[in-house]
Parts: structure tokens; C-alpha cells; sequence
């Protein structure tokens, strides 16, 4: 009976979570609208490390959409067995790009002159 709790318990407060993050473009497209394009005028080695953040954090973006609603669907499906076997590289991917996306607005809007 709890096993069964656990996994409603996450579609009603989790997906609300995930969902509006990774299904949603707006904010990276208000940006540009509102925004323009920004220069990251930072000099040396902090150029290299801010590009080589920006580009793995791009690639990654892209590819965990897809990743992201499988492992939800293999979850809402009951394919526990599939479902753990993809949330173990899901979830890594969706935190590292979580967290270089404010390191990127940080160093953007932070460290840029």
C-alpha cells in the first residue's frame, strides 16, 4: 500500500516541478525578446571557462528534454524497472544543467563588465 502512495505522491507534487522547467522555452525566448543579444566581454582564462560552460550547458539543455519526458512517462506508466534504469542519468544531467544555467547568468550578468 505505501509503494503505491510514493509514486502519486511524486505525479501531483513533482511533476509540477519538473514540467513548467523543462516543457517551457518562454524564459530563455523573453529574454532575447526583452534583452537582446548579451557579450560576454570577460578576458583570458575566465573566457574559456565561461564559453566551455555555456556550450555543455547548451548541448545538455537540448538533451535532456527528451530524457526528461521519458523518465516521467516510464514513471506515470508504472515501468518502474525503465523508469530507474534512465533516472539514473537523468537526473545528474537535469542538475548539471540546472546549476550551469545560473552559473552562466551569474557570470554573464556578474563577472562581464
Amino acid at each position: 500500500m505505501l509503494k503505491t502512495l510514493d509514486y502519486r505522491i511524486f505525479m501531483t507534487d513533482g511533476s509540477g516541478d519538473v514540467t513548467p522547467d523543462t516543457l517551457n522555452p518562454d524564459s530563455a525566448c523573453a529574454f532575447l525578446e526583452h534583452g537582446g543579444i548579451i557579450y560576454f566581454h570577460g578576458t583570458g582564462w575566465i573566457r574559456a571557462l565561461y564559453f566551455t560552460i555555456l556550450i555543455s550547458h547548451t548541448i545538455l539543455a537540448i538533451v535532456i528534454v527528451p530524457m526528461v519526458l521519458i523518465t516521467l512517462t516510464r514513471g506515470l506508466r508504472e515501468q518502474f524497472e525503465r523508469h530507474r534504469a534512465i533516472a539514473r542519468w537523468t537526473f545528474p544531467i537535469w542538475l548539471y544543467v540546472s546549476v550551469t544555467g545560473v552559473v552562466v547568468y551569474l557570470m554573464l550578468f556578474q563577472m562581464s563588465g
